[in-house]
């Protein structure tokens, strides 16, 4: 079904099929779309990055070697 509507798209994008106007609504959704997607990875980064640092903390808190008087 996707390389279909996908050949469908592209060869009314690239055969002149669609308007100029839109041509425009498209690139701005896909563009509008590409920058939540990219705001949506931003935050899943940050958030798995801060989830590793405190899992680190507190394996490495929790973890003494033997005879240190550190814990």
């Amino acid at each position: 079904m996707l390389p279909a509507a996908f050949m469908n798209c592209s060869g009314m994008w690239f055969e002149g099929k669609l308007t100029e106007y839109e041509r425009e609504s498209i690139k701005d959704g896909l563009t509008k779309y590409c920058e939540f997607d990219t705001m949506a990875t931003v935050i899943i980064y940050e958030a798995w990055v801060d989830w590793l640092s405190s899992t680190i903390r507190q394996v490495s808190f929790s973890f003494s070697l033997p005879g240190s008087k550190i814990r």
